[in-house]
């Protein structure tokens, strides 16, 4: 039968009568079932209640955990996908990315979805041909908090393009030499919290709009010659973001 097929399932979902998958809905539904078939008198029916009760709330926790997680995990591969896609439209343009390392997730997860919680860090689509709409790659807002180094050095994005960009809010490095922004992306730019280095060579953004920037943003250092990269900044935008998952992953 179905029940001798699903034998090893949990001691209180057979009490309940139930096969999986088990949804909050169902135990809540056997249990009331189970509830009005019980006899209203004597011992044995109050033992029987008891012992009806205590199933319920562990068929209970055990549906919750379950649907919460599947839930969960259903948030993380819809991520995974429009990841994909972006990834995809980068390759498209001649860019190139960075995932995070893979084998930090496998304690957690496993090495199938270890695959599918890897982070978004680093963007690279440093060639003239990208334009402003191009950047719409990069609009999913699921992404918003994994891209933490952007590099555009060389493009023909203008400040029109570059406010698209406005909810990559864990953005620290952002790379705009020879790029065609000007004083017009103060507040583009000013509107990243966690922007830590910023290219500026080569571009419109004056003396008076760096100061400001500086001025707002005190943690903020721009870079004010064509060869200044910032490797340690990046290497340390990578491990602060799985710094952030590792500590999200034990909450």
């Amino acid at each position: 039968s179905a029940h001798d097929d699903f034998a090893d399932r949990p001691d209180f979902m057979k009490a309940l009568g139930l096969l999986p998958p088990y949804s909050v809905g169902d135990v809540e539904q056997a249990y009331a079932d189970k509830l009005d078939r019980l006899p209203k008198d004597g011992n044995d029916a109050e033992q029987t209640r008891e012992a009806l009760q205590g199933a319920y709330g562990s068929a209970l926790d055990f549906a919750r955990f379950r649907e919460s997680r599947r839930n969960w995990m259903g948030g993380h591969v819809e991520r995974y996908t429009a990841r994909q896609a972006t990834i995809n439209r980068i390759v498209e343009l001649g860019g190139s990315y960075v995932l995070q390392d893979a084998d930090r997730y496998l304690w957690a997860y496993g090495q199938d979805f270890a695959e599918i919680m890897r982070q978004l860090v680093r963007v690279e689509l440093n060639r003239s041909a990208v334009s402003d709409a191009d950047l719409d790659c990069l609009a999913d807002e699921r992404l918003a908090s994994e891209i933490v180094v952007l590099v555009l050095r060389n493009s023909a994005v203008t400040d029109a393009g570059l406010s698209r960009i406005r909810h990559l809010k864990k953005l620290r490095c952002l790379d705009l030499l020879n790029t065609r922004i000007s004083n017009k992306s103060f507040e583009t730019l000013s509107s990243l919290p966690h922007l830590e280095w910023l290219q500026l060579h080569g571009t419109r953004v004056g003396f008076w709009t760096r100061r400001r920037l500086r001025s707002r943003m005190t943690r903020l250092a721009i870079a004010e010659e064509e060869q200044s990269t910032a490797p340690a900044v990046y290497e340390s935008a990578y491990e602060h973001a799985q710094l952030t998952e590792r500590i999200a992953a034990l909450q």
